[in-house]
């Protein structure tokens, strides 16, 4: 009796304790930040809300990404098994075989730079449970639990470690290791198998699939090779998600992956995996998350899928897959993301997803989708991201969309959309738009009636490329400060700036473009007001005028660049039109205008400016002697203006493109510095008073400049032409009256000449 109670009293101890410690563990688990993504709140981490400007990939990245660093506490279950585990294995000990296999498995690392190792030793052997860092029993002092995650260990795992025969979860994920999987056939208890972010290599077992009770298998970021394996057919009983992304796999899908009946998420993206994706797979009615982007899989869609009901995340980007958009895919109630970009799709968008309530995420860009967009798009009341651009979508916008009042992101840009633009004034009731992309499609009409006031959280619009005319909207010069590009480009609009705009209004601003249309009338000096700006973009228009000296109080032209933000970063800004520009270099186009005036010597202030082009404009003056001052400008185009003068001595040294052809610029161009650099047709034609080696025009100096050139030494550089001439014709006739006059220069040149005779030289007989 007394040994009943006292074994009762010795648990009752360690439970009040646990109770106690609860709050705190939780308090701490709450507080502590988590470096790792934990496969176990990949769910959470999916259903998570972030801005649209991440364009997607924030879920992706954070998947498949090497992390540097691993917190083995960061699941909260894992925090009360640490902390308790002292109290209920005190006082038992491990058996021996896995005493020798936790020894091997040190044995087999050959760095351990946290030490997490050190005290596995045998003359702690009967307190493994207790000190044994990364080590968890169960109450009969078998090894249940084995920690080592993100320790930086580097070596391999030793097939010993089957012999942990009780084991129900591993965890090595964020380590070094390297060589093949061993064998875990003796691990029948497994449950949690997490070898992620290491370097291992090898094939994958079939075996993996025949543990009875592994419900979570996580492999990702690894180095192995063949194909993912059958399953057996009793195999895959408990496994609920499977997580092999980044693993270097290859060949075909497995069909038998079907017999995983339990399964709820299948993340096998970002391998090499060909073929078609098996029609099977939609037999797993319990499937939530089906991710297989960025592999290299073709064939059409499987019908299939529209089976699984529970399905809330299905993810087929970055393939090859052909033929049309299943519409079977419209009875995924559950969906809330769908992301079927870059492949070859064809055909029309169905309208049946509209019916995909719950659908808040929809990327169908980079294919070949045909037809009109289905107006049922606007009956999703989740969306928030729709992208359309890049395919052959034609016809009206769909008006529906304005009534979706959750939509940020909305991308429809390089299509053949044909609408009138009063049909985009809807758009204003959404309130929570971010980011609108419209460009390269064959829109028309005006956009005045748009207010950009409604759109309190808009960071990017872009309606460059198509066919719109009328005046910029009045309302862009109140828009919020969150806007941080304004494509305006390649339309017809007129008129002038409308309205002074304040430039602590846009504080974000950094891309503006108004090129290729038909403005008029002067540059507003408030350009200079912003701040922000890196890139300003007003060429091919009839803009008057001089060039704003305000332009001098562009920070981001004169001050190094600003530091980009994580929306920033992770968004494409530039279109097509603008190829070659690098994101964040400061830009600057006002060619082909009607400029005048002198060049303001206030733009040699934009120390930071890389790209300055003022060609074919009535600029005049002469080139900036201190244009060296700006020494980060790579490309300088200031052609067909009405500049005179010298050229200043030196250029910037990173000027790698540069023209100043058809102007009144005159002297040497210099030998040195930059200017041999460049080709002869960034000075000719035009500029007639240039001269230099570098266009084959010799220089000449002040008494003979001008005198006529040529390549070689001539007569009449050197002797007068009327004089030579009445020189000439008075030698003639002295010369023919001493030939009729006196006797022996007659007979000097009409005697024939005797051979006996003394030699006779001109007019003179040499004395011997």
């Amino acid at each position: 009796m007394m040994t009943i109670k006292g074994s009762i009293s010795s648990l009752v101890v360690p439970l009040c304790l646990l109770f106690l410690s609860l709050p705190l563990l939780s308090q701490t688990a709450l507080s502590a930040p988590s470096t790792t993504v934990n496969p176990l709140q990949m769910h959470q981490l999916m259903t998570q809300r972030k801005t649209p400007l991440h364009l997607g990939r924030w879920k992706r990245s954070a998947r498949v990404e090497r992390k540097d660093e691993f917190d083995p506490t960061a699941n909260f279950r894992d925090r009360i098994l640490y902390s308790t585990r002292n109290l209920i294995v005190s006082n038992t000990t491990t058996p021996a075989s896995e005493v020798n296999a936790l020894l091997a498995i040190k044995r087999s690392i050959w760095t351990d730079p946290t030490r997490i190792l050190a005290n596995w030793t045998l003359e702690n052997n009967f307190s493994v449970c207790s000190t044994w860092k990364g080590v968890i029993c169960n109450t009969m002092g078998q090894v249940a639990q084995l920690h080592l995650e993100g320790m930086g260990l580097n070596g391999t795992i030793a097939p010993q470690i089957g012999n942990l025969v009780h084991l129900i979860y591993l965890n090595c994920s964020g380590n070094s290791l390297r060589g093949p999987i061993p064998e875990l056939e003796g691990c029948q208890e497994l449950a949690t198998l997490d070898l992620s972010v290491n370097s291992l290599n090898g094939s994958l077992s079939p075996k993996l699939f025949a543990l009875p009770k592994l419900e979570l298998l996580v492999l990702s970021n690894n180095s192995f090779s063949g194909p993912l394996p059958e399953v057996a057919e009793n195999g895959c009983r408990s496994m609920t998600e499977i997580w092999v992304e980044l693993a270097n796999l290859s060949g075909t899908l497995p069909s038998s992956l079907s017999r995983c009946r339990n399964l709820t998420a299948l993340w096998l993206s970002s391998n090499s995996f060909s073929g078609k994706i098996p029609s099977q797979l939609g037999l797993l009615k319990k499937l939530e998350q089906l991710s297989l982007w960025n592999n290299s899989l073709e064939g059409q869609i499987p019908p299939s899928l529209g089976m699984l009901s529970q399905l809330q995340i299905l993810w087929l980007d970055d393939n090859n897959l052909t033929g049309s958009i299943p519409s079977s895919l419209g009875m995924l109630n559950q969906l809330q993301e769908l992301t079927l970009q870059k492949n070859n799709l064809t055909g029309t968008i169905p309208s049946s997803l509209g019916n995909c309530s719950s659908l808040g995420y929809l990327d169908l860009c980079t294919n070949q989708l045909s037809g009109e967009i289905p107006s049922e798009l606007g009956n999703m009341p989740q969306l928030w991201y729709l992208s359309l651009s890049l395919n052959g979508l034609t016809g009206d916008f769909p008006l529906p969309l304005c009534n979706v009042s959750s939509l940020q992101f909305l991308s429809m840009y390089s299509n053949m959309l044909n609408f009138n633009a009063s049909a985009l004034s809807c758009l204003s009731e959404c309130a929570n738009l971010e980011y609108l992309a419209l460009q390269d499609n064959k829109i028309y009409g005006s956009i005045q009636q748009l207010d950009f006031t409604k759109w309190a959280s808009l960071k990017y619009f872009n309606v460059a490329g198509n066919k719109l005319i009328g005046r910029i909207p009045p309302s862009f010069g109140s828009v919020n400060s969150t806007l941080t590009v304004a494509d305006f480009g390649r339309n017809k609009f007129t008129g002038g700036f409308s309205g002074e705009v304040d430039g602590n209004n846009l504080s974000e601003l950094f891309f503006l473009a108004f090129g290729h249309n038909q403005l008029e009338g002067v540059i507003p000096s408030w350009f200079g007001n912003l701040k922000t700006l890196q890139v300003l973009d007003l060429s091919s228009n009839k803009l008057t005028g001089g060039i704003p000296s305000s332009f001098r109080n562009l920070d981001q032209f004169r001050l190094p660049p600003k530091p980009l933000n994580a929306n920033t970063q992770n968004t494409t800004y530039y279109s097509t039109w603008y190829p070659n520009l690098e994101f964040g270099t400061s830009y600057m186009d006002l060619s082909s205008n009607a400029l005048d005036g002198e060049l303001p010597l206030e733009l040699t202030e934009l120390v930071t400016l890389k790209y300055l082009n003022l060609s074919n404009n009535n600029l005049h003056g002469r080139l900036w002697p201190t244009i060296q001052n700006l020494n980060a400008l790579e490309f300088l185009d200031i052609s067909k203006n009405n500049l005179s003068g010298p050229l200043p001595s030196t250029l910037p040294a990173a000027l790698s493109r540069f023209n100043i052809s058809l102007n009144n610029l005159s002297g040497t161009i210099p030998s040195g510095n930059q200017y041999a650099t460049f080709p002869e047709t960034s000075y000719l034609p035009g500029n007639p008073g240039l001269c230099g080696i570098v266009i084959h025009r010799p220089c000449v100096d002040a008494e003979s400049e001008n005198s006529e050139y040529t390549d070689s030494p001539c007569i009449s550089n050197y002797i007068s032409l009327p004089g030579f001439e009445i020189g000439a014709a008075a030698g003639f006739f002295m010369a023919m009256l001493t030939f009729i006059t006196w006797a022996p220069a007659r007979l000097f040149m009409l005697r024939a000449e005797k051979q006996q005779g003394p030699p006779r030289y001109g007019l003179y007989t040499p004395k011997f």
